[in-house]
This record gives structure tokens, sequence and C-alpha cells, in this order.
């Protein structure tokens, strides 16, 4: 077992909306089949913010590629604890990688700290050896970042362009992930379009 930190109590408000910053994970010794994150919302002196908005958490690679590793949305006025089994980006962690964090949060700056509303974010990894369930050897980014649902000014199809991945012949099965929230929809219900069937 190995612990990294990628946030220890980072707070977010309306003029640190993100970050970044590195992490080193040569210390993390071979074997390792499992990787769980660990993601911790708090709230600053001031409290929790109040809205549920879009965060994020990237890993970026050697290449200087973003790979997003978590996705998530602030709950309303209170805090989250939540764990992820992420194994599936187990080839990124190697030597030392970027960190890109953000969190859309609207919360004015206080001049006093102990007023200051927002995001306090904790993020770190843990890395197990064990039972070989799966060895992931390559990631490729498909699409990636934030777009407009529903826009007949700019559809859907103009963002998401079709393109052909080459399967290595050695790969035995193959994982795809999207992440929607729902977050960005237009037209939507009065500006929450997350709520809003589709």
């Amino acid at each position: 077992l190995g612990r990294v930190t990628l946030l220890q109590d980072e707070v977010f408000h309306a003029e640190r909306r993100n970050m970044t910053s590195s992490v080193d994970f040569s210390d993390i010794p071979e074997g390792n089949h499992k990787v769980i994150m660990t993601l911790d919302l708090g709230g600053p002196a001031g409290g929790y913010s109040a809205w549920d908005v879009g965060a994020a958490i990237y890993l970026i690679d050697a290449d200087s590629t973003r790979f997003e590793i978590c996705r998530y949305i602030t709950p309303y006025n209170r805090g989250l604890f939540r764990e992820f089994d992420i194994t599936h980006f187990l080839p990124l962690f190697r030597d030392e990688r970027g960190i890109y964090a953000e969190v859309n949060t609207w919360e004015t700056v206080t001049e006093d700290p102990q007023d200051q509303r927002g995001w306090k974010v904790t993020a770190y990894l843990d890395f197990y050896t064990g039972e070989q369930r799966i060895e992931p050897f390559q990631l490729i980014n498909l699409w990636n970042g934030y777009l407009e649902y529903g826009n007949p000014e700019d559809p859907m199809e103009n963002n998401l362009p079709e393109f052909r991945v080459a399967v290595p012949p050695e790969a035995v099965s193959g994982l795809l992930r999207i992440v929607v929230t729902g977050h960005g929809m237009g037209p939507n219900t009065d500006g929450a379009g997350e709520f809003m069937p589709a």
C-alpha cells in the first residue's frame, strides 16, 4: 500500500477557481493492481458554498496531455466524502506528473478569511497490491471538455468529431469512460438544465 496526496485543504472561491501543482509517484512500488481515489470536500472558515457546481481533477502526463481522473458536482451547502476506483488510470501514475484542479464556484472573496465561503478540497490516491483483476496499459483521450447540450447554433456533432483508434493486438478488453452532468445545457429549465430530462 502506498499513498500519494494530490490536493491538501486547497480552498477554491471566485478568485481561485483552478490551480496547478505537481506530484511525484516515483516512490510508489511496482506491482500495484488497484488504485482508489478519495475525495474530501470541506468548507473554508466561512462555510460551504450553497451551490452545485462542476469540478474536476486532471493528471497531466509527460507529453502534456490532460486526463480527467475525477469529475464531480459539489453538493448544496454541505461536505462530501467519496471513494472512486480509478485503476483504469494506472499507467499514468509514474514519475512526476502535473495536477490541474478546478471548482467552478462563484463565492465572493471576503476581506476577512474567517468569513470566506467556498470549497476546501483534499484528494489522495491509495495504491494496493494483491489479486490482479485488470492490467491497463494504454489510455487514449477521445473527447474532453465541457460541451453545451441542446444549442441549435452549436450542435453536439460539431464538438465530437469522428475518428478511429487502433486497438493493440495484445488488448483483451477495453473501457469507454463518459461523464455527463447536465450542467451547461441550453435550452435549459430556468438555469437548472441538470434536472431536465434528455
